[in-house]
């Protein structure tokens, strides 16, 4: 039976530090790799959205421009006063709806404090 004091039981036992250590960083690095694998999805998620709201937003700039060219045309004909009516209105819809869209979308700080407060969790988890 070896000895505490025997080489060949601080080898084994270093060795077997040596397997958990290299199992622990492996498990790690596979976290890591997960998580950053989460964030590139939810950063496509975010420019997919950003992306549709430019669309959308040069949609709108093309029909107020469309609006515009009939207001004019209104405007230079024999009733004026319903080329300002369509214009205010379709203004009135168009900061509306611009309204709308920018209230609906979340606050960049908001996002911000929740994605730290989930990092903050998923490290209490991966630490357990």
């Amino acid at each position: 039976m070896a000895s505490p004091a025997d080489p060949r039981s601080d080898t084994a036992l270093l060795a077997n530090l040596a397997q958990i250590a290299t199992q622990d960083a492996s498990e790690l690095l596979r976290a890591e790799f997960a998580l950053a694998k989460e964030e590139l999805v939810q950063d496509l998620r975010r420019a997919g959205r950003a992306a549709i709201g430019l669309i959308v937003g040069v949609l709108l700039l093309e029909v107020a421009l469309g609006l515009l060219a009939l207001a004019i045309l209104l405007a230079s004909g024999p009733s004026p006063g319903l080329a300002f009516v369509l214009c205010a209105a379709y203004a009135a819809a168009a900061i509306g709806a611009g309204l709308y869209v920018a209230r609906a979308r979340p606050a960049p700080l908001a996002v911000a404090k929740q994605n730290v407060a989930r990092d903050v969790q998923e490290i209490a988890e991966a630490l357990k």
